[in-house]
């Protein structure tokens, strides 16, 4: 079957981009370390790629991305920059060895018109609630860009450098970055990790801008 074609707009587009697991396997399902993992490698993608994040809600399946980009090129290397470390640690962490991820996500531009921006806003949202596993979207315990948006404070995890680790090892020495405070993570949901973890430049720190949505975001979130 032939893939769609992905076309942004001249002057860059907001995209909602979705990807599930392979299967729809229950691969990312909420645990405090996942969430810190999700929020860190997201952080290093953006700033790496500079792709605006508008919303984003991940849930143990699929997760959902509202994201400005420039043009194609851009969408692309910050989603298989941010897929593939993804992948990696859910593999570390649920001991999956098998692909983590379906083969290609799917990114949908969306108008311009204040309407269909905030209908995608709402979708987005109402994951979780829509299921009746959560009452608000407050209280999904997975990743959710619902509380930065109400506050305004950045959403923060950590990035974890398993190549720092890896030269550490063979070396046979203990580095200052070194962290082991991951070494038996607790949470329902999350394998034990024996590595441990590596922490550089401390934790990433993720402000989602309203990039792309009008005025009526504030007044619909707080409502």
């Amino acid at each position: 079957m032939a893939r769609r074609l992905r076309h942004t707009p001249e002057g860059g587009a907001l995209f909602d981009v979705t990807c599930r697991t392979v299967q729809s396997r229950f691969l990312l399902r909420p645990c405090p370390l996942l969430n810190e993992i999700i929020l860190g490698t997201l952080a290093r993608a953006k700033r790496r790629y500079g792709v605006e994040l508008s919303a984003f809600i991940f849930l143990s399946n699929h997760l959902h991305i509202l994201a400005w980009a420039i043009d194609s090129e851009q969408l692309a290397n910050f989603m298989r920059y941010f897929l593939s470390k993804l992948a990696r640690e859910v593999s570390r962490l649920t001991g999956w060895h098998d692909k983590v991820l379906a083969p290609r996500y799917q990114a949908i531009p969306i108008s311009e018109e204040e309407a269909a921006q905030v209908e995608r806003l709402l979708y987005i949202l109402a994951n979780g609630c829509k299921e009746n596993l959560v009452a608000r979207p407050q209280d999904w315990p997975g990743v959710h860009c619902v509380d930065a948006l109400l506050t305004g404070e950045p959403l923060k995890g950590t990035w974890f450098d398993r190549t720092l680790r890896s030269i550490a090892d063979r070396a046979g020495r203990s580095h200052p970055n070194l962290s082991n405070r991951f070494a038996n993570p607790a949470g329902k949901g999350c394998a034990q990790e024996r590595r441990g973890a590596v922490l550089r430049g401390g934790p990433s720190a993720l402000l989602v801008p309203q990039i792309g949505l009008g005025s009526a975001l504030r007044a619909i979130l707080i409502a």
